[in-house]
């Protein structure tokens, strides 16, 4: 556990604050179950919305739509929508907002 978290990238301090801040700063995204998902991503996407499949769900980017909007996109389209809540945002998320890479677990 800890309160407070700095970011370094190729040697680089980025930032450093608590870690109330940097997980405030993660861009926000939306879980969305849905009857569809294939069909989903695409109405999202022609939507302008930033998502991505993550097996039966997808996630969306709240970046460029909000939440009641992602859902009319979809029940629009005739999709059946079960599930909309906020993704848990994490440390790796900001690192990847940050940098533009990902963490590389492989070694």
């Amino acid at each position: 556990m800890c309160t407070h978290v700095g970011v370094m990238h190729k040697g680089k301090l980025l930032a450093q604050g608590t870690m109330e801040d940097f997980l405030a700063s993660a861009s926000p995204k939306l879980r969305v179950g849905c009857d569809d998902p294939e069909r989903a991503l695409e109405v999202l996407r022609a939507a302008g919305a930033q998502s991505e499949s993550k097996g039966e769900e997808l996630v969306v980017s709240l970046e460029d739509i909000q939440p009641e909007q992602v859902c009319r996109h979809l029940v629009n389209a005739g999709i059946g929508v079960r599930l909309l809540v906020p993704e848990q945002r994490s440390l790796e998320d900001v690192f990847v907002g940050m940098t533009g890479e990902g963490f590389d677990v492989a070694g």
